[in-house]
This record gives structure tokens, C-alpha cells and sequence, in this order.
């Protein structure tokens, strides 16, 4: 056995003991392999020279006085014949009660998500469009400069500059949009998927 298997047992074993004291233990111990290595033996001499490790834990943790609690099994709950049977036929009296919250609690959560992808799409197809205009009114300014007044090529380019820039300004704030409501959708169907699996999980230590 190593230093470092004979530290790391020891550590285990005196669990039950303030970890100040555990942090004695250990550089004593270490110590005292550290010396028997420096006069000549190898680590798994020095650690054999020791005793057991288990035995040695076993005699700290009788002088501190500290006795190792054995873990109660977890009891479960258990639910009577009665009481199942009396929450059943309360489901099946509350269904025309609780069945209809629960159609309008998923309508309620589907329209939202609707609406919010909806607005995001909405916004991105006007951002487009103004893109696409912006494209358009600049090479008509540019094709203008051949068959159209200055002016009016001028005020066909500056509209298309315009059109462009704002498009790709609102590009990143549509990204970011769209970003915003993929995290609340999938921090939603995570939601309700933990809030069906803590249901699964009561109604399975209820049996």
C-alpha cells in the first residue's frame, strides 16, 4: 500500500471525526511514513510498518470516543387501500373541474409560445423588407444617374443607404430577439417537464 492509499483510507474512516482533528492525523502520519522512508525503507515498508489501516482508525475514533451510527433504511410511505381509493373517485369527480384548468393551463402556455415566435418572425420578415427595399432603392439611385435627374438619384441612393443600414442594424437586435425566445421556450418545456417528473416521482412513493 502507498502513503497516499493509506491517507486517503484514513481520511474515509475518520469521517465522523472534526476535520481539524483529521488534518492532525493525517500530517502525523505522514510524518512518520515521511521518516521511515528518509532512514533507508520504501514507502510500502514504512506504510506495513504502521499496522493496519483500519485497525489504527478503528482505535482514534474509540479514544475520541465516537461510535459510527448505523443508517436507518428510508421508510416509505405508505398509502392505505382507503385513501387510494378515495383520491381516485375524487379525480373522477373533479375531472369536469380540474380537466378543463388543465386544457386552458396548456392553451394558455401554447398561445404564448405562438405569439412570442410569431412577433419574432414578424419583425424579422419587416427587417427584411426593409433590407430588400434599401437594396433596391440603391441601384436604382445608381442606374438613375444614367436616365434621371441628379436629384432625384441622389435622394434614391441616400433612401437606399438608409434602408440598408438600418437593416443591418436591426439584424443583431433580431438575433438577439430570436435568442431571448429559444432560452424562455426551452426554460419552459424544461419547466414543465420537471413539474410532471416531481409529479411522477409523488404519485410513485405514494403507492
Amino acid at each position: 500500500m502507498t502513503k497516499n492509499e493509506f491517507l486517503t483510507i484514513l481520511t474515509k474512516e475518520l469521517a465522523l471525526l472534526e476535520w481539524s482533528e483529521v488534518e492532525k492525523t493525517l500530517a502525523y502520519y505522514d510524518e512518520i511514513i515521511n521518516d521511515r522512508m528518509e532512514n533507508g525503507e520504501s514507502e510500502e515498508q514504512a506504510v506495513e510498518s504502521l499496522g493496519n489501516v483500519y485497525a489504527i482508525a478503528s482505535q482514534i475514533l474509540a479514544e475520541a470516543n465516537v461510535k459510527a451510527k448505523p443508517k436507518e433504511p428510508e421508510k416509505r410511505k405508505q398509502t392505505s387501500p382507503t385513501a387510494k381509493a378515495l383520491a381516485i373517485i375524487l379525480i373522477i369527480l373533479g375531472f369536469p373541474l380540474w380537466f378543463p384548468l388543465l386544457i386552458s393551463g396548456i392553451a394558455v402556455v401554447l398561445a404564448i409560445f405562438i405569439t412570442l415566435w410569431a412577433v419574432a418572425v414578424g419583425i424579422a420578415v419587416a427587417v427584411a423588407a426593409v433590407g430588400i427595399v434599401g437594396i433596391f432603392l440603391f441601384f436604382r439611385g445608381i442606374i438613375g444617374f444614367f436616365a434621371s435627374p441628379f436629384v432625384s438619384s441622389v435622394i434614391y441612393l441616400g433612401g437606399g443607404l438608409v434602408g440598408i443600414g438600418a437593416c443591418m442594424i436591426c439584424v443583431f437586435a433580431v438575433y438577439a430577439l430570436f435568442r431571448a425566445i429559444a432560452s424562455f421556450t426551452s426554460w419552459l418545456f424544461k419547466s414543465l417537464a420537471s413539474l410532471f417528473k416531481k409529479r411522477g416521482e409523488s404519485v410513485e412513493k405514494g403507492r
